[in-house]
């Protein structure tokens, strides 16, 4: 990573940390730092170029090469195998998570950054190739190359740069079991739990009315459904019906990924980074 960037932002003999696994986390650590008084500011980059790698055998390398590696699980597979599970125990059908991709598809179109800039219909999202049932093609988010930088800094230096600073008023995070046999594959508990006490932290009571907008990493067309529950935007198991209702549109109440999200630009490890960038 320091060969690629440090030249280019003059941090040569700088302090630095890498390999923060996400840019989220990078963006955290950032944060910590500047809060502990040992930094005033500091510079968050992060970038991937997935168009170099074998994603399969990226993907699969990440689990447990005794119990799940040799099975052939890579993003894909384990998607299909959750999405297949939440489905069918909330009644939630193929057409509403097809929902999901047109609206953040659509949203897309007029980010200039994202990858993937054209809508697709209901129908050509259920009429895509079947890669791991109930998913289809357009069901998963591209293969992006990309970058994204962001300056953190203090309450005292954050107006030297902006007049209109953006605040981090709460943050979380929280680690679900490693093994997919050991995780309740209906319900994102972890998320669940981290967003809770960030909304703690920030001061917030009720997330539908106290949230304005959402950008969130939707894995898979299913996967943002199931983060609405998490995020307490609707009851467990309702991620379909408020799809339906349009409150997650870019024109609802709270819109979700009105970036586009990770389905129309999947900048691996640099995911997290983008979705507060896009704040």
């Amino acid at each position: 990573a320091n060969m690629a960037i440090q030249d280019a932002v003059g941090s040569v003999r700088k302090s630095e940390s890498r390999v923060s696994g996400d840019g989220a986390f990078a963006y955290v650590y950032a944060a910590m730092r500047i809060l502990s008084q040992e930094y005033d500011t500091v510079m968050v980059v992060s970038h991937s170029k997935c168009s170099e790698g074998d994603q399969f055998l990226i993907n699969n390398s990440i689990f447990d090469p005794y119990y799940q590696r040799h099975l052939g699980l890579d993003q894909i597979s384990s998607a299909g195998l959750m999405a297949n599970m939440y489905m069918s125990k909330y009644g939630i059908s193929e057409e509403q998570a097809a929902k999901v991709v047109v609206k953040n598809r659509k949203n897309g179109v007029n980010n200039p950054y994202a990858h993937l800039q054209k809508e697709v219909s209901i129908d050509e999202v259920l009429n895509s190739p079947m890669l791991a049932y109930p998913l289809k093609e357009l069901d998963f988010p591209p293969y992006s190359d990309g970058a994204v930088a962001m300056l953190l800094t203090n309450k005292e230096n954050a107006k030297k740069y902006t007049d209109t600073p953006v605040w981090l008023k709460g943050y979380a995070s929280c680690t679900d079991a490693y093994y997919l046999g050991h995780r309740t594959m209906t319900d994102l508990i972890g998320l669940e739990l981290a967003a809770k006490e960030a909304y703690k932290m920030a001061g917030i009571n009720d997330p539908v009315k106290d949230l304005d907008v959402a950008e969130v990493f939707d894995a898979f067309s299913a996967h943002e459904l199931m983060i609405y529950e998490a995020l307490g935007l609707c009851e467990k198991g309702g991620g379909g019906k408020f799809i339906d209702s349009g409150e997650s549109q870019i024109d609802g109440s709270i819109p979700v990924n009105p970036s586009g999200g990770v389905l129309s630009s999947n900048v691996a490890m640099a995911n997290g980074l983008v979705r507060v960038a896009e704040i």
